[in-house]
């Protein structure tokens, strides 16, 4: 961050408690923030957010961590009124949520979480830097489906090899799976490595799309580009936004001369500043 466009500024960051949000709000009070409310989401975080709210504090800014759960329009209205109450009308609004779920089956420590997540991005650019083509696939079915094809391999005497407990336990966490899998298209869906989504209901147009895209995206000799076709853009597409950025992006809008940050950028701003080279 540049210190000419952050001196004086009022912030309000959403997800801003600790990890990513968190050393963002430190480093803007560092350089010359005037305040920054900060959000996070439940109790189990306060202590975090506290924590940066000290810190933040330290460097000479004024602080305030406000407790909210950013699922729901009069949510996001309230964050809003009391940041505003707290530290005056925002200069810029900044989204870092993105992590809204951990851990759906899988034991990890946080710890191990968030250094998977830093570590990723940076492995599959590296990858890229040194000439490995890097294509990421996102088989996406509906819940309706997947009920379905459970219910079918279940019965079927050739099928019930392919159906474990953790695929039965999944679909009653079919929320839980749906906020990790977003979470990890905001770390991880880059420009160095971007995930492709495929809409998989119908296995067949799945699969032959996902061979179009790659074959269309790979260089080789004789390709016939007219046989191998298009890809339907019906079937293929990029990881959709999450709401929640969406919701507070459209709210905090509603303030004149307003500067915004996405998720993505401040990633990108994590990447250069704080990812080893």
């Amino acid at each position: 961050m540049t210190d000419h466009s952050i001196k004086g500024k009022t912030v309000i960051i959403a997800g801003g408690a600790k990890n990513l949000g968190g050393l963002l709000a430190q480093d803007l009070a560092a350089h010359g923030a005037k305040a920054v409310a900060i959000h996070y989401n439940s109790a189990a975080t306060k202590a975090d957010a506290d924590k940066t709210v000290a810190a933040i504090k330290a460097a000479g800014a004024n602080a305030v961590a406000l407790q909210g759960n950013l699922t729901t329009a009069a949510a996001m209205e309230k964050l809003f009124a009391d940041a505003i109450a707290a530290v005056g009308k925002p200069d810029i609004a900044i989204n870092t949520v993105g992590k809204v779920l951990k851990k759906p089956m899988v034991e990890i420590s946080e710890a191990e979480y968030d250094e998977f997540l830093r570590e990723v991005p940076e492995f599959e650019r590296q990858l890229v830097r040194s000439g490995v083509r890097v294509v990421k696939f996102w088989f996406s079915v509906s819940k309706a489906e997947q009920r379905r094809r459970f219910k079918e391999r279940r019965a079927h005497p050739l099928k019930q090899w392919k159906l474990s407990p953790v695929d039965m336990a999944s679909l009653d966490k079919w929320d839980d799976y749906t906020r990790a899998k977003e979470a990890m298209f905001v770390h991880c869906d880059t420009s160095d490595a971007p995930w492709t989504v495929i809409k998989s209901d119908c296995k067949k147009r799945a699969r032959l799309n996902a061979m179009r895209y790659l074959l269309n995206r790979m260089p080789y000799t004789n390709a016939d580009r007219a046989s191998i076709g298009a890809v339907d853009p019906l079937i293929v597409g990029r990881p959709s936004r999450s709401k929640t950025l969406d919701d507070f992006i459209a709210y905090a809008k509603q303030f004149e001369g307003v500067v915004f940050a996405t998720h993505d950028q401040v990633s990108a701003w994590w990447r250069k500043n704080y990812s080893a080279p």
